[in-house]
């Protein structure tokens, strides 16, 4: 679980084993979040615009794919997962 943090704080500072935090290291954390935001907001305009909106369902109640919804808009992949029947 060690080995597993310092990679992990090497991903997210890029600062070679060194334990201390950068005002870089701060400034790239803050441009992924602002990134990372961007593309929620996207997913969420897209859900929106199809009427389905965070808390829709992509499936009908045979859990066959809408065929209101174009799912080929909506990414595999979504940072935020919201599933509020499981």
């Amino acid at each position: 679980e060690g080995d597993e943090e310092a990679v992990l704080s090497q991903d997210c500072f890029h600062n070679s084993g060194n334990s201390e935090i950068t005002m870089d290291d701060v400034r790239n954390l803050i441009k992924k979040k602002d990134e990372i935001e961007e593309q929620i907001k996207a997913y969420y305009d897209v859900l929106e615009d199809q009427g389905v909106g965070v808390e829709g369902p992509l499936v009908d109640a045979e859990g066959c794919p809408r065929a209101d919804v174009n799912l080929y808009q909506i990414p595999d992949e979504p940072p935020l997962c919201h599933n509020p029947s499981k």
